[in-house]
Formats: structure tokens, C-alpha cells, sequence
């Protein structure tokens, strides 16, 4: 696959950037956004084709995954905060006359 940088103009197609792990369609024949520093590779319409249903199922298989993995960190959080305890002001202030 050949490399283009940004601010290089061309041709119709759809470009991947993956520094970013962005996609840029590109209409009419133009540069590519962004500085020089930016690399892009063309994407062959065969291939998203293909890698884009693959995509798309490995999406919807671990969907329900990464939910139960987030509500399991919620309650992990939730149960750290609730067992450590901090001293409540009043005690703070009689510590301070006591001195």
C-alpha cells in the first residue's frame, strides 16, 4: 500500500489514518487534510468490502461484554468508596480544640 502524507493531493477514494485510527473520503480529486506529519494509506473498496461486516459482527458479539465490564467497574468503584471512610468534620475540630 502506498503512504500519503497530508496536504498531498489525490485522487477519489477513501484514505485511513492510523495514528488517529480515522477515515477521510476523499470526493473529488484533492489534498488530504491535515500537515505533512500525517500519514495516510488508501483503502481498496474490495477490502472494506470484506473487513467492514467483519467489523461490524465482531462490534455486536462483545457489545453485551464490555457492558457487563463497565457495570462491574461502577460497583467495584461504588463498594471502594462506601468501605473507605474519612473522618467527619466534627472530629476534625475536636482533634483541634484537644491540641
Amino acid at each position: 500500500m502506498k503512504r500519503y502524507t497530508g496536504s498531498e493531493t489525490v485522487e477519489p477514494g477513501l484514505y485511513f489514518n492510523p495514528r488517529q485510527l480515522s477515515f477521510k473520503s476523499v470526493d473529488e480529486e484533492g489534498p488530504l487534510p491535515g500537515s505533512t506529519d500525517e500519514v495516510y494509506r488508501r483503502v481498496p473498496i474490495l477490502v472494506l468490502l470484506v473487513v467492514g461486516p467483519i467489523l461490524g459482527l465482531v462490534y455486536a458479539v462483545f457489545l453485551p461484554f464490555i457492558g457487563f465490564a463497565m457495570v462491574a467497574m461502577y460497583l467495584t468503584g461504588w463498594l471502594k468508596r462506601s468501605v473507605t471512610t474519612t473522618p467527619p468534620a466534627d472530629a476534625k475540630a475536636v482533634e483541634k480544640k484537644a491540641a
